[in-house]
């Protein structure tokens, strides 16, 4: 992008600043902030117009990736809290320039939700295609536990299911000539139908006819030495951390299901089905797993092509 002339910028910044003035004046009228608050909020959206009028961005020409690279600029070292705030100012205004002055086809403000996970030490993870090979690649067959742990595998990336779900499948909940894997119980209010892969139905039926014990339990993963009881969580957990340690994959057992809802989000699902898919009972929870990849969540919240 050229730089924008000094007319320019004056005139960008002077229609700023106005709109700035009128939303002070709103504010005060509508719901009258203290002394201090009215300086935070100054301080705030002058700083955010004086980094839009550097990129040469008029009041008119706002968008929401203009927003999120202040933010990201702004943001590193400040307290959750305090970028929270900062957020919740800038949609306020935003919201103010749409209903107060139209200057957007269509309220931006709702598109400034999730924050992108600047102050977190650990935001969800994902894992890439390249560490999705590899960490396949490391599986082995050579054993029964390896036989079990292939199967946790195939049925934790292809369902997004927590480890706790895993543990519970029983032989009951598997369609294996339809290709399906039912799971009548969830966290969520829903129970859910997954279709299983052929690579998974046959990780699987390895498991059974190579590792798996002969057992009345109906749970589809046990222990591998009597009295073989169905595994606890645990074991679901560790033999995915195993694997990764091996496959040298950073992450834990969870970056599977946020993979997992990260593909339903790249192959075009609706939050909503993604929330059933993963068995959430609030959308709140959902977007957690969706900030992963905020332009995509945007376009799938709000079929957002800016």
């Amino acid at each position: 992008m050229d730089k924008p002339g000094k007319k320019y910028t004056d005139s960008a910044m002077q229609e700023f600043l106005y709109l700035i003035s009128q939303y002070l004046l709103y504010i005060k009228r509508t719901r009258p902030p203290g002394i201090e608050r009215q300086k935070r909020i100054l301080k705030v959206l002058n700083d955010l117009v004086l980094s839009l009028v550097k990129l040469g961005i008029a009041a008119d020409a706002v968008r929401i990736p203009d927003i999120d690279l202040y933010l990201k600029n702004t943001c590193q070292g400040l307290s959750s809290g305090t970028t929270r705030d900062n957020r919740s100012i800038i949609r306020a205004f935003l919201r103010y320039l749409y209903h107060e002055h139209r200057l957007y086809e269509k309220d931006i403000s709702v598109q400034l939700i999730s924050a992108p996970v600047f102050n977190q030490d650990n935001p969800p993870r994902f894992l890439r295609t390249e560490e999705v090979s590899r960490l396949f690649a490391a599986a082995s067959l050579s054993t029964p536990k390896d036989l079990r742990t292939n199967a946790i595998l195939h049925l934790a990336f292809s369902s997004g299911l927590r480890p706790v779900e895993t543990a519970k499948i029983t032989l009951d909940d598997i369609a294996f000539k339809q290709g399906e894997l039912s799971v009548p119980s969830r966290k969520g209010v829903n129970p859910a139908v997954f279709p299983l892969s052929e690579d998974t139905v046959k990780a699987v039926t390895a498991y059974i006819i190579g590792a798996r014990p002969e057992s009345r339990a109906r749970e589809l993963f046990l222990g591998l030495y009597p009295p073989y009881e169905p595994v606890t969580v645990y074991v679901i957990r560790s033999s995915i951390s195993q694997l990764m340690r091996k496959a040298g994959v950073l992450g834990t057992p969870y970056s599977l299901r946020h993979t997992y809802a990260q593909n339903l989000l790249e192959s075009g699902a609706s939050i909503y089905e993604i929330k059933e898919m993963l068995g959430h009972d609030s959308l709140k929870s959902t977007k957690k797993y969706l900030h992963v990849d905020i332009k995509l969540m945007r376009k799938v919240l709000f079929n957002d092509t800016i």
